[in-house]
C-alpha cells in the first residue's frame, strides 16, 4: 500500500465501460411537452370533441336502451242516483275486464307488434283501494306495533272495507314469465292500449246498464184519416202523456242536465208538452165537443156509448175492490209490543203495522187513483154522448180539418223536439260516461338528466378527455422519438 501511495501523482488511469456519448438514446420530457405545445390547437379541439362525445354518448345509449315502463290509471265506479243513494240496477259489478273488452281494445289500438288477448290479460293488474277509515285504522295499529312490539291479534280483527276506486296497471313486457324474448311496447302504445281497455269497458257498461231507450209513441196513425177528430186527438194526447212522464222521470234523475243544442232541461221540455196539451189539445177538443163536429157522427156516437159502458163497468170493479180492501183493513189486527222501563209503572204498549197491512193501504191508494181517473173519463164521455149524433155541415168540417191540421203540425214539432232531445241525451257524457270516473293512463318516465344518467355522462366525459390527453401526449412522444432516431442515425 505504501508503494502504491508513493507512485507519481501525475500518472492517471482512465477506464471506460460501455460508455455512450452524452444525450445518446435519451427522450427528453421537456421536448415531448414542447412538441405537445406545438400541436395544442389541434389537440385542444380533440379534447373538447371527445369530452362532448363522452358526455353525450352515455346519455344517448341510456335513452335508446331504456324500456318503456308500465302504464297505470285510476278508475272510480259510480252508481248513485240524484238523492245520492245507491242505484242497484245501475250499479256496475266489480271492475273486471272480460276477453271481449280486451279484444275490442286491441282492435282499436295501433301496435307495432301484435298481442294476443291472453297475454294482455296476464299483464293486467287491478288493485281495489281500502276505505279511508280502514286505512286510518291500519295506520293506528302500525303505530301500536312500533310502540309495543307486536299485536298481531289487533291487526287480524280489522274488517277490510273497500272503496269503488281501483288502480289499473298494465305491465310492460308481454310473453312467457321466464322468457327472455318479450314484446315491449312504447310509452305511447301501452298508454293507448290501457286507455282503450277502460273505454271499451265503459262502452260495455253503457250497452248493458244505461237507460238509453227512447220514449215510446207514434203519431202516424193520428194523421191517416181513418180516425175521427176526437179519436186522433185522444191518440195524440196518449203519446204526449207518455212523453211528459218520460221527461218528468228524467228531470228527477238528471235535474242539472241541459241540452247543448236547445239549451233546455227536462223540466223545460215537460213544460213545453204541458203547454201543448193545455192549449192546443184542450181547445180543439172543447171546440169539437161543444159543436158536435165529427166526420161520422153516428158511428162516433156509438163508439162513445160503448166506451162509456165499459168505463162504468170498470169503475164498479174498482169501487168493489176498494170496499173489499177497506173491510180487510178494518178487521185486521196489527201486532202489539210491550216496552218496559226501569220501573214497572213505566211499562207501555204500542201497536206496530206489518208489511201486509202496509201493502193493503198502498193497494187502496192505487185504487183511489184509478177511481178518480175513471170518474174523469166517464164525465168526458157523457159530454161527448150528449154532443154528438147530428149531421155536421161541410163548412164546420172544413174548419175542423184546418184546425186539426194546425194542432197536428204543432204536435209533430213537439214530438220531434222530444225525440231529438232524448237522442242527444242518451249519447251525452252524462249517460255514456255515467258509470265511471277515470284518469288517463300514465307511464313512469325516467328523467333524461337523472342522477344515474348524469353519473354515466360524467364518467364518459372524463374518459373522453383522458383518451384525448393520452393521444396528445403520444403524439408529442412519437415526434420526439422519431427526432432522436434521426439524430442517432
Amino acid at each position: 500500500m505504501e508503494q502504491l501511495d508513493k507512485k507519481d501523482a501525475s500518472q492517471k488511469v482512465e477506464l471506460y465501460v460501455n460508455h455512450q456519448s452524452e444525450g445518446d438514446g435519451e427522450i427528453s420530457l421537456v421536448n415531448v411537452f414542447r412538441n405537445m405545445g406545438a400541436k395544442k390547437k389541434v389537440f385542444l379541439r380533440l379534447v373538447a370533441i371527445l369530452l362532448i362525445v363522452g358526455l353525450i354518448v352515455p346519455l344517448f345509449m341510456a335513452e335508446i336502451s331504456q324500456k318503456s315502463s308500465d302504464a297505470s290509471a285510476v278508475v272510480k265506479l259510480t252508481y248513485e242516483n240524484v238523492d245520492g243513494e245507491t242505484d242497484e240496477e245501475k250499479k256496475p259489478d266489480r271492475l273486471n275486464f272480460s276477453s271481449s273488452v280486451i279484444s275490442a281494445a286491441l282492435d282499436e289500438t295501433k301496435l307495432k307488434d301484435s298481442l294476443s288477448v291472453s297475454r294482455v290479460e296476464a299483464n293486467l293488474k287491478i288493485e281495489q283501494l281500502l276505505t279511508e277509515a280502514v286505512r286510518q285504522r291500519i295506520e293506528v295499529l302500525q303505530e301500536q306495533i312500533k310502540a309495543s312490539g307486536s299485536t298481531v291479534g289487533q291487526a287480524t280483527s280489522i274488517a277490510l272495507q273497500y272503496e269503488d276506486t281501483y288502480i289499473v296497471t298494465l305491465n310492460n313486457g308481454f310473453g312467457e314469465e321466464n322468457s327472455s324474448k318479450k314484446i315491449y311496447l312504447t310509452s305511447a302504445e301501452i298508454s293507448d292500449l290501457l286507455n282503450n281497455i277502460i273505454k271499451e269497458y265503459n262502452n260495455y257498461l253503457y250497452e248493458t246498464k244505461a237507460d238509453y231507450d227512447l220514449p215510446e209513441g207514434d203519431l202516424s196513425d193520428a194523421a191517416t184519416g181513418d180516425l175521427d177528430y176526437l179519436e186522433s186527438l185522444d191518440l195524440i194526447k196518449t203519446v204526449m202523456t207518455t212523453f211528459k212522464n218520460y221527461c218528468d222521470e228524467k228531470a228527477e234523475l238528471y235535474p242539472d242536465y241541459t241540452s247543448a243544442s236547445s239549451g233546455l232541461t227536462f223540466n223545460d221540455l215537460s213544460n213545453v208538452i204541458s203547454s201543448f196539451n193545455d192549449v192546443d189539445l184542450s181547445y180543439l177538443s172543447a171546440t169539437l165537443i161543444s159543436g158536435g163536429v165529427s166526420k161520422t157522427p153516428v158511428d162516433l156516437l156509438n163508439r162513445f156509448v160503448y166506451s162509456l159502458r165499459n168505463a162504468k163497468l170498470e169503475l164498479s170493479k174498482v169501487e168493489g175492490n176498494i170496499a173489499s180492501i177497506q173491510k180487510i183493513i178494518n178487521e185486521y189486527q196489527n201486532e202489539k209490543i210491550s216496552v218496559t222501563g226501569s220501573e214497572e209503572k213505566e211499562k207501555q204498549s204500542a201497536t206496530i203495522t206489518t208489511d201486509y197491512y202496509n201493502d193493503l193501504v198502498l193497494a187502496q191508494v192505487d185504487l183511489y187513483d184509478q177511481q178518480a181517473e175513471l170518474d174523469q173519463t166517464i164525465a168526458d164521455l157523457e159530454k161527448r154522448v150528449v154532443a154528438f149524433g147530428a149531421e155536421v155541415s161541410p163548412e164546420d168540417l172544413a174548419k175542423a180539418d184546418a184546425e186539426f191540421n194546425r194542432v197536428f203540425a204543432n204536435a209533430t214539432e213537439v214530438y220531434d223536439l222530444v225525440i231529438d232531445y232524448a237522442k242527444e241525451f242518451i249519447n251525452s257524457d252524462t249517460i255514456v260516461n255515467g258509470f265511471m270516473n277515470t284518469t288517463s293512463a300514465q307511464t313512469k318516465s325516467v328523467n333524461f338528466f337523472s342522477s344515474s344518467n348524469i353519473k354515466k355522462a360524467v364518467i364518459g366525459g372524463v374518459a373522453g378527455a383522458v383518451i384525448a390527453c393520452c393521444l396528445w401526449f403520444a403524439a408529442g412522444f412519437i415526434e420526439e422519438f422519431r427526432k432522436e432516431g434521426r439524430e442517432n442515425a
